[in-house]
């Protein structure tokens, strides 16, 4: 969150303000992404990204997976690009 904020490149933020509806176990639930980022991108374009911060170890799991292809949807309707990054991106 710190990085979000000095960055000059990222122009707004926020955390688990996105509310995507997903089914896992045959039940409707919400699912809230760790970040949302409007940017300025590499090649100087406006975009924003919806991120998720997992273990890679969960990136397998049935519910994890519900919830990603629920976030892909939503950012495709929405033009918005989705990010699931684990330790392995983030260092």
């Amino acid at each position: 969150m710190v990085y979000c904020d000095k960055k000059e490149s990222i122009l707004q933020w926020s955390s688990e303000e996105i509310k995507i509806p997903y089914i896992h176990d045959d039940k409707n639930r919400t699912y809230y992404p760790d970040f949302w980022v409007y940017m300025i991108d590499k090649n100087n374009a406006p975009v924003e990204k919806v991120i998720e911060i997992k273990p890679h170890y969960q990136r397998t799991m049935k519910v994890n997976k519900a919830k990603w292809s629920a976030a892909e949807e939503y950012c495709q309707e929405n033009d918005m690009e989705f990010l699931v990054m684990t330790e392995k991106e983030l260092y």
